[in-house]
Parts: C-alpha cells; structure tokens; sequence
C-alpha cells in the first residue's frame, strides 16, 4: 500500500491511498475426481480447501478451456460451499484434454490444472479415494527405490506411454499419439484397451519403438518414416549441443537416478509439484534457476494443437544455454552468430512483406504484440521423423543430424522466410 501526497484543499492535507494488487492464496492441492456414467460426456468434480482473500464477493471462481485457452467457461459451484472448502462440477467430453484454472475473487493469479476424461489424471490431482497410485507403485515389492516398479525409469514410464494393446494414459510417446476415441476404460486395473482406437499427432513427436528401426505410428507420421534424431532416454549424457554445463555428473541433473543419464523425469515430475505445462520441472539441473513454462493444448481430429504461451525458449536453455541468443546480440558465447529467440516474427532478412509461418509461435503471459518466435517453433521436444541432415557444429563440429526439426532439409527457414 502507497500514500501519495497531491496538495492541500482548504488547509488540509489531502492523501491519496493507493493499494497494491493482492496477491491470491490459492489452494496448493485440488482433488479431481472424473465419473463417466453417460459416455461421452464425464461429470468432474473439483474439490479444495483455501482461505479466499476477505471483503464483498469473497471466494473462488473456477473455469475450463477445451480448446487452447480462446474461451474458459464457468464451472458450477457447489450450493453448499462455505470457506474454507469448496467444490465445482464441470461436464466435459470423453477423449479431449482440458485445462482448469482457479481464482481467488478478490486477488490476482491462478490455479491451473489438467483434466482428461474419463479417466484421471496419472500423475496429479488425486482425490482422496484415488486408485491412481498403483499405476506406477507397489507397496510391498517394489524393484526400485520410491516403491517404484519397473527396472528404470524409461520402463516404468512405458508401462503406460508406449506402444501397447491396453495403456494407462491417452499418451504414447514411443509412437507419437494420443488417444482420441473408439478405446474402452477397465475401472479395475485403470488402463484403456485400444485395439480399435482412433489416434492423433502428439505434440512432441515420436521417441520411436525400442527397436531398430525406431518406429512411428506410420499412419500419423508416414508410411517408411523412422524417427531420425530424439532425445536419448536413457542415454549416457557426454556433450550436450549447445551447452555450457559440460558433462553431467551424480546429482547435477536434478532427479536423474544415475547422474549423467537423461531420462523422462530429467524433464518432468512424477507427481505435478511445479504446475507447469506437461508436468516439466522447474529445474533440470540442481542448480537451476525455477522456470515457469505455460501453454493450453486443444485437441483435435487430427491430434493436439497448442497455444504455447510463455516459457519455452528458458526451459530449453536450462540445457542449450547457448542457443538463447536475444535479438541485437548478434554473436552468442562462442564468437558465432546465432538465430534469434524470444522475438516477434517481423521482417527480419525479409523485404516482401509481414512475415507468415504455419510453425507455432509463443503468445506470451500476458500477451505480446506480437507472436514470438521461440525453440519449439522449428523443434520437436521428443523426436522427429524428417529427413536432411545438417552439421550441428556443437559441441566438436563433426555431428551430422536432423535436429528435432519439424519440417525436412531447411523447410523450418523458408516457412518464414520465403526466400
């Protein structure tokens, strides 16, 4: 709260107050809890406890979004809610990712978490009935430590996101889709038969089938296509392109089992402790500054698509830090030149008029003036099939690959550029 002195009316001293936006005290855990008695259409429940800010129209509000944030809709409150607890209901269709976000009436910020029906959410937000636990744990013959099953990281997490004839999430990131229909939910063991299944495009492409060749879906990716270049899962982390960090030791990669391997919670939480977008980390490596990456997915017939809203480049430079060069820098920490990111698609190198892509751009929190360009407008975060490889000149000079790019050969610069 400010004071600010303006002048005096009639001898007296006149005070302007002014007060500070507040800032909310949202709730740190909601439990959600997903019924699917009509398919398609689930009833889901939000349940939470917090204390709003205090003063006329005290209390939460909640609200949905089905298709990339362009519009959130009201959920129902509970006619019995009284603070601290409160409880929504929202119906929402089967097969379709949606995010939520809570807010405190009377405060700035949100609560935001996701939900995709019919089933819950694997990782978060459990209500405290849940029988969500035993996807991923085994309380009295665990084979890793945190009571964990499978015999590493990667083949615990494939038990629900690769390629099988019943998975436990909607996600398959071996072949690079997701769930979109035509696929029953077993309530006793939580996992989906998808023998008939309709799938779709992931947004972060496919790691590929553990055999050589990686795999694909072929019929999403392309008949013959292979997945040309990924992020190693499980691979021994030696040079990282684009990194000043240098070679991962014990402990510097912030959850990573054995030190210097990179694998699935390298990137992301096992439980959603950070509220970011596809439960990624705060931190990669244990000296990390927290990043906060924002973005809402819409799913479509052909997949998901995604408002990507703020963070991305940050995140991606908790690894690739060199490759986070501003516009005006001109050379980065090796005395070369490097694309610009964090920028707005303007007419940089390009005279014949405002630029256009069909690559995603950043939007930014709260919004830029213009789109901008960032990391994952021209890379895939897991894999790629397209071909046309290029030197990457990082870290030795000598590498040879295709760069997570999502277009083949150097299709990701005349998208833009149109030279």
């Amino acid at each position: 709260m400010r004071k600010i002195l303006i002048g005096t009316l009639f001898g007296v001293l006149l005070v302007i107050v002014l007060s500070a936006p507040a800032f909310a005290a949202l709730p740190t855990r909601v439990q959600v809890n997903v019924n699917d008695p009509s398919p398609p259409n689930a009833s889901v429940t939000f349940q939470f406890s917090a204390a709003p800010t205090a003063g006329t129209g005290s209390g939460f509000s909640l609200e949905y979004t089905g298709d990339g944030g362009a519009a959130w809709i009201a959920a129902t409150p509970d006619a019995g809610n009284i603070a601290p607890n409160y409880k929504f209901t929202a119906t929402m269709v089967d097969f379709k990712l949606y995010y939520v976000r809570i807010k405190d009436n009377l405060a700035d910020g949100y609560k935001y978490v996701d939900v995709m029906p019919p089933n819950n959410h694997g990782h978060a937000n459990f209500s405290d009935n849940t029988d969500m636990c035993k996807g991923c744990h085994i309380t009295h013959n665990a084979t890793q430590a945190k009571l964990l099953k499978g015999t590493d990281t990667k083949s615990l997490c494939y038990t629900c996101h690769s390629t099988n004839t019943t998975t436990g999430s909607r996600y398959d990131v071996q072949q690079g889709r997701v769930l979109l229909g035509n696929a029953t939910l077993d309530p006793a063991t939580l996992k989906y038969t998808v023998t008939t299944a309709t799938w779709g495009k992931t947004l972060g492409g496919p790691f590929g089938t553990e055999a050589t060749p990686r795999l694909p879906d072929q019929n999403l990716w392309g008949v013959g296509t292979t997945v040309t270049s990924r992020h190693d899962i499980e691979g021994t982390v030696s040079l990282i392109p684009g990194s000043t960090k240098g070679t991962p030791t014990v402990g510097s990669l912030n959850g990573s089992y054995a030190g210097n391997t990179m694998t699935c919670i390298s990137c992301h939480n096992g439980h959603d402790n950070d509220g970011n977008y596809r439960i990624l980390k705060s931190k990669v490596w244990s000296t990390d500054t927290a990043v906060t990456v924002k973005a809402f997915p819409k799913t479509g017939a052909a997949g998901e698509t995604a408002n990507y809203v703020a963070g991305f480049s940050v995140y991606c430079a908790l690894c690739h830090d060199k490759f986070d060069v501003i516009a005006g820098s001109g050379r980065g920490t090796q005395s070369v030149y490097r694309h610009a990111v964090d920028v707005p698609l303007t007419n940089y190198y390009y005279t014949g008029g405002t630029l256009t892509t069909s690559l995603p751009l950043e939007t930014g929190d709260p919004g830029y003036a213009s789109p901008q360009v960032t990391c994952i407008s021209c890379h895939y975060a897991h894999g790629t099939v397209v071909t046309g490889t290029n030197p990457t000149y990082e870290p030795n000079g000598t590498n040879n690959s295709t760069m997570l790019k999502r277009l083949p050969n150097m299709q990701v610069c005349e998208d833009c550029h149109k030279k």
